[in-house]
């Protein structure tokens, strides 16, 4: 998939950004030339330089690795590389946080290529040390950070596909079956997200008001664009012109479908 989109758009450059599932070799190691991976590292990664230019008569193959760094973890309690206090923006908002970089090689999964290696620290000590690594090494650490936290609204998306849209109720036996499930799934969180960008309403003081236990909301979950989209497709089959009749027993079950949905 990866490669078949680089060949669509091959003046462009790709930035694949994945969690440490997609880390290994059979991806990090066979990306096309446009293609950047950003993930997450082990903190135990073993790290390693360049291999040494082979010498001249040299026997032998050439040395594929070089000298051991220190893993991400030994970088973390290393005091000769300093931690850069900055600030980064993530999942909405602007935190501070310490990083630390450098460049190696992580042979286990990306081969003799390397790597920008970058280190965080949340300051206020909320969350762990983790580390992360990006194929291209003109990216600043801060970049880093900030590009792999946009891979969150896909897991949000995958999320609000099984909660309210039911992707996670089908039993699929077949295949036709799966490859029909998860794209109308998906593609139905899409139509109604840009429909609600369109067409929908939603008001935040009036939803803080009938609800005044939440009153941090700003802005509409999807479930607030669905519940939107129903309300307004209820009124469109329910709501009859003067020159139009519907019978009495259509109006009642669609009443009652509307019922068992509040439900």
């Amino acid at each position: 998939m990866i490669s078949l989109l680089a060949c669509w758009a091959p003046h462009r450059t790709i930035y694949l950004v994945g969690d440490s599932a997609y880390a290994g070799k059979s991806i990090s190691r066979f990306l096309p030339q446009n293609v950047h991976l950003i993930s997450r590292m082990v903190m135990n990664a073993a790290l390693y330089e360049s291999p040494p230019r082979p010498r001249k008569g040299q026997m032998g193959a050439p040395r594929k690795k070089g000298r051991r760094l220190p893993s991400p973890i030994e970088l973390v309690k290393s005091r000769k590389i300093k931690w850069k206090k900055t600030k980064v923006s993530i999942y909405g908002r602007r935190v501070r946080a310490w990083i630390k970089t450098c460049d190696a090689m992580w042979y286990n999964s990306a081969g003799t290529r390397l790597l920008r290696i970058v280190v965080i620290r949340d300051p206020s000590g909320k969350r762990k040390d983790d580390c992360f690594f990006s194929t291209d090494r003109k990216l600043s650490g801060a970049a880093v950070i900030e590009l792999y936290s946009k891979r969150w609204p896909l897991e949000v998306a995958f999320y609000n596909a099984k909660q309210c849209l039911g992707f996670e109720d089908p039993q699929n036996r077949t295949p036709l079956a799966v490859q029909r499930t998860a794209p109308m799934a998906l593609c139905l969180h899409t139509l109604v997200i840009l429909w609600f960008a369109k067409y929908g309403r939603f008001d935040v003081e009036a939803y803080r008001k009938a609800r005044p236990w939440y009153r941090q909301k700003a802005t509409p979950s999807f479930a607030d664009m669905l519940e939107c989209l129903r309300a307004t497709s209820l009124k469109e089959t329910t709501n009859q012109g003067p020159g139009q009749k519907t019978p009495a027993n259509k109006v009642i079950t669609r009443a009652f479908e509307a019922q068992k949905w509040a439900a």
